[in-house]
């Protein structure tokens, strides 16, 4: 099908455009975060039908023939892909939020916003119409369909650090690392709970308390002298914000010493 325009509106549409995605298109602006996504990053599809736009006429009779380029992007970003023949498109982008798709050609641009789409999302974009004249999309429906969700996994969690070297009695921060969510989603780590297996105060300690804190996690660098080395263990939970989570333990190692008692066994 090839789409007629009228001479005086100096626009030319066409059917064809960037062929893949990460190709730069025109139209900056707007919300959603360009460039590479990261690995397992949720993806949300826009899934579309763009009209002829309003102020163009479709019509052999006119004696203007060709098919000229028309292009959908996220403004603002490299997302971008091609609106077939008959005006259907999709268009796959890592974006979300309020999100604004361009639909561009040779002295043509005009803008389809969209509010509140949630990452990951496949939304449905029915009849576009758009004016070359005031530059705006508008849709007849829009379904947004909220994307599943797969929680994440705290089988792999490890503290870091894991050993904790000389014992000087100081805090020392500690991080959990290795929970992965499968969508790319980011997480929230939080640790809930920890406990050690020697005494707060046993003999050759130190005799300094307390030994551990949640929130900044910490631990104590100290070890019974007498002892076997101290293990930590700390329980926490991972969130990745659309009602996945995870429970799991990591634990951390003040050792006796450097020689045959660098490592710790838990009693």
């Amino acid at each position: 099908m090839a789409w007629i325009i009228r001479p005086w509106a100096k626009v030319v549409l066409a059917l064809a455009c960037c062929g893949a995605l990460w190709v730069g298109c025109g139209g900056g602006g707007g919300s959603g975060g360009g460039g590479t996504p990261p690995p397992g990053a949720r993806r949300t599809t826009f899934i579309g039908h763009l009209r002829q736009p309003v102020n163009l006429v479709v019509g052999a009779e006119l004696g203007i023939a060709g098919t000229s380029i028309v292009q959908v992007c996220v403004a603002g970003t490299s997302f971008c892909t091609e609106v077939d023949d008959s005006g259907a498109f999709t268009l796959d982008a890592s974006v979300g939020g309020d999100v604004v798709l361009v639909f561009d050609g040779p002295d043509f641009t005009a803008r389809l916003a969209l509010s509140g789409v949630p990452r990951g999302a496949t939304v449905r974009i029915d009849a576009i119409e758009c004016s070359t004249t005031s530059g705006r999309c508008v849709a007849q429906d829009v379904e947004i369909i909220d994307p599943l969700n797969s929680p994440p996994n705290c089988d792999a969690a490890f503290a870091r650090p894991s050993v904790v070297w000389p014992p000087n009695h100081r805090m020392v921060a500690i991080r959990i690392d290795g929970v992965v969510d499968p969508d790319g989603d980011p997480l929230v780590v939080v640790a809930t709970d920890a406990v050690q297996d020697e005494p707060v105060d046993a003999p050759g300690s130190g005799n300094t308390a307390p030994d551990v804190q949640l929130s900044p996690l910490a631990v104590r660098a100290e070890r019974s002298g007498q002892g076997d080395g101290r293990v930590y263990t700390i329980a926490f939970t991972a969130d990745d914000g659309h009602g996945g989570r995870c429970d799991g333990i990591v634990q951390v190692c003040v050792p006796h010493d450097q020689g045959q008692g660098n490592t710790c066994v838990d009693s």
